[in-house]
């Protein structure tokens, strides 16, 4: 993925993925404190968990 060329729309994408991979690790944490998961709980945690790292590769792409 390309930054965009105008700074303005660079820093608001930066700050829009950073505030996503918050959200996404506010909830994984939340799903780890479950004593126990259900399957469903279990495969949203796991796919939480691709976006993270997803979202974290982005924002070290455009931080570059």
């Amino acid at each position: 993925e390309r930054p965009p060329a105008d700074p303005a729309e660079h820093a608001r994408l930066l700050a829009e993925l950073t505030a996503e991979h918050r959200q996404i690790d506010d909830r994984i944490k939340q799903l780890e404190r479950h004593l126990a998961m259900t399957s469903d709980e279990r495969a949203e945690l796991a796919e939480l968990k691709k976006h993270k790292l997803r979202t974290k590769e982005r924002i070290a792409l455009l931080s570059r």
